[in-house]
């Protein structure tokens, strides 16, 4: 049973799924570079180093190591903007690289839910436009 009173209109728009996928990729990416600017910000802040768990996993994934800070950067890059957009905290438990967010430092669940708040209010603002 609907709590929706009978006579309230709901707008509907009708548009291609070409669209509506187009503007949720769209407003997606914008949310992911306002959280990625919000989180250099807060490193400015609190001197917290750049995650390289992305680029770590990705070697254990390949089976490789790697021998230098640039590789180590570069995988983390590939992990960043590649497989992780699809499947994120996942592959890093499954690896045993990252760990379960709950059982991170309570600090670092507060700032994390902060950027994950960020992200969110900035995608709920770019699909909205």
């Amino acid at each position: 049973m609907s709590s929706k009173p009978a006579d309230v209109q709901w707008p509907y728009h009708r548009l291609p799924w070409s669209t509506v996928i187009l503007y949720g990729a769209g407003a997606g990416f914008l949310g992911v570079a306002v959280m990625t600017a919000s989180e250099k910000v807060e490193q400015l802040f609190t001197g917290r180093a750049n995650s390289e768990v992305p680029g770590k996993m990705l070697a254990r994934l390949l089976g490789t190591k790697p021998r230098s800070a640039e590789q180590l950067w570069r995988l983390n890059m590939a992990m960043h903007y590649g497989l992780r957009l699809l499947v994120d905290q996942t592959l890093e438990n499954w690896t045993g690289i990252g760990a379960l967010p709950w059982t991170w430092p309570v600090g670092e669940q507060i700032i994390n839910l902060a950027h994950k708040a960020v992200y969110a209010m900035a995608t709920g603002y770019f699909t909205e436009l």
